[in-house]
Order: structure tokens, then C-alpha cells, then sequence
């Protein structure tokens, strides 16, 4: 029963060692200059793509207004700040998105690191415990047999 405790436990260590290395390696692999922008990039970010897509309209609008009024036209001048707000609100919300994704990474490791801490002292525990039972067992009978022969 002890050695039951103590195989599922091991087991158990086993998955959560291989969980928290993988979170870990995510997690360090995210660090890595450009790595979580990519990720974002990469990623299905639908306010990134909206922001991109209307940036991409209001460019493509600009410029066919430059060619028929000039850049000094009001409704140019307007084209040209809505691009500039919207250009740092694709910045901030990508960075943003950055945070996140690394935020998210490092709570999965430490979560993964947590579970695999405890379940390392609960195998130790059981460790223990078998280990004192087996002890107990094997001097319990050596001493039986001692009392027999008296």
C-alpha cells in the first residue's frame, strides 16, 4: 500500500519535473529579444488586426488624397494625425499584448514549479514513511525470532 503511495507519487514528480521544464523553457525561450513580439505577431490578436487593417486604410486614403489635393489640404493634415494616433495605439497595444503573453508564461513556470515542489515533498514524505515502515518490518521479526529461541 505504502509502495503503492510511493510509485504514484514518483509518477506524479515525474509529469510535473517534465511540465514545469517545458513552462520554463517557453517561459525562457519568450525572454529572448523579439521572441514575445513574435509570438504575438504570430498569434491571433483580432485587436492587432483591426488596428492594422484601419491603419492600412487610412494610409492607402492619404495617399490618394496627397495626389489630388497636396499635403497641405486640412483633410490631409487630418489623415495625417489619425495615422499618427493610431500608429501609437497599434504600438501600445502591442506592447501591451507582449506583456500579457510573458505575464501568462511566467505564471504557467511558476505555477509548474509550485506543483512540482509540492509534489516532491509529498513523495519525500512517503519516502520516508516507507522507508521507517520497511525498517520497522524487517527488525520486527529478527526480534520475534530472538524471543523464540529463549
Amino acid at each position: 500500500m505504502e509502495a503503492d503511495r510511493l510509485v504514484a507519487l514518483d509518477k506524479g514528480l515525474l509529469e510535473a519535473e517534465n511540465q514545469r521544464k517545458l513552462a520554463e523553457a517557453e517561459y525562457q525561450a519568450a525572454l529572448a529579444p523579439g521572441a514575445a513580439a513574435a509570438i504575438v505577431e504570430g498569434g491571433s490578436n483580432a485587436q492587432l488586426s483591426i488596428l492594422g487593417a484601419r491603419l492600412a486604410e487610412l494610409r492607402q486614403r492619404r495617399e490618394v488624397m496627397l495626389l489630388d489635393a497636396g499635403e497641405n489640404w486640412p483633410e490631409v493634415k487630418e489623415l495625417k494625425k489619425q495615422i499618427t494616433d493610431l500608429e501609437q495605439q497599434l504600438k501600445d497595444t502591442r506592447e501591451h499584448a507582449i506583456e500579457i503573453v510573458l505575464t501568462n508564461l511566467e505564471t504557467r513556470y511558476h505555477q509548474a514549479l509550485s506543483r512540482e515542489q509540492s509534489l516532491r515533498k509529498g513523495f519525500n514524505e512517503q519516502h520516508s514513511q516507507t522507508l521507517a515502515l520497511d525498517e520497522a518490518a524487517i527488525s520486527y521479526p529478527n526480534d520475534s525470532a530472538g524471543d523464540h529461541h529463549l
